[in-house]
């Protein structure tokens, strides 16, 4: 758990990478819902950098 706690993210040159990662990575979840009613959870490790960009498009959007 301490791996993904960490400060800093190699995976990424810099912080507008970061941030088009997430909008790409959002824009391939949104087209996956299958309607705005739809429940959705967003299960895995690390920040919820998605989650500001999926939960205007479902109805419910569960962290975990």
């Amino acid at each position: 758990m301490a791996f993904w706690q960490q400060d800093g993210d190699v995976l990424f040159a810099d912080e507008r990478h970061q941030r088009e990662h997430a909008r790409l990575l959002a824009q391939d979840y949104k087209a996956l819902l299958p309607c705005t009613t739809a429940a959705v959870l967003e299960f895995g490790p690390g920040r919820a950098d998605t989650a500001p960009l999926i939960a205007p498009h479902c109805a419910r959007l569960i962290l975990s």
